[in-house]
């Protein structure tokens, strides 16, 4: 065995002989080095930190570090989770507006939230109108051109405000 020092972390490290004059890593820092011809004398029943090829002895507080953050996320998640349960429950225990459901709004009963019909004016659905005299095309007079128009009863939005509850969700009192 010879003993020698990396010369770029300053560990004391161990190899056998028969890999005399041979790059390898240092087990320490990682650089490449090239175990020397003659090692250093040990004072006697002293031995080297470790063999070379043995990994170094990791430090403890990294590990405690990832253990906290580890634990802190899963408390984290633990708690956000039990309170979005609380109030999912809550939230099912609350009286709801038979009507709309509990959303404040109903969809159209007439274009059940479509929005928009076919133009049934003039122009039978092609936004444009011809004019026999010249064969002279316009924009129809109901759908500006569209094609399209839009519901009568909700104006086209698709829905409206719950006439029952007053788009609150709850049921009126």
């Amino acid at each position: 065995m010879i003993y020698f020092y990396c010369p770029e972390c300053r560990e004391e490290l161990e190899a056998e002989d028969s890999i005399k004059s041979t790059k390898m890593r240092c087990p320490a820092c990682w650089k490449e080095i090239v175990v020397p011809e003659v090692g250093i004398a040990l004072p006697p029943g002293r031995k080297a930190a470790r063999p070379v090829g043995e990994p170094a002895e990791r430090s403890v507080g990294p590990r405690i570090f990832l253990v906290t953050v580890v634990v802190v996320v899963l408390g984290l998640a633990g708690w956000f989770g039990v309170r979005h349960f609380l109030a999912k429950r809550q939230e099912a225990a609350r009286p709801k507006c038979t009507a709309c459901a509990g959303k404040g709004t109903q969809t159209c009963r007439d274009c059940r939230g479509a929005k928009m019909f076919p133009c049934k004016g003039e122009c039978k659905g092609t936004g444009k109108v011809i004019h026999q005299p010249g064969n002279e095309e316009t924009n129809c007079s109901d759908c500006a051109g569209t094609a399209r128009t839009p519901c009568r009863t909700c104006g086209g939005s698709g829905g409206y405000g719950c006439e029952r509850c007053q788009g609150t969700g709850e049921p009126a009192r």
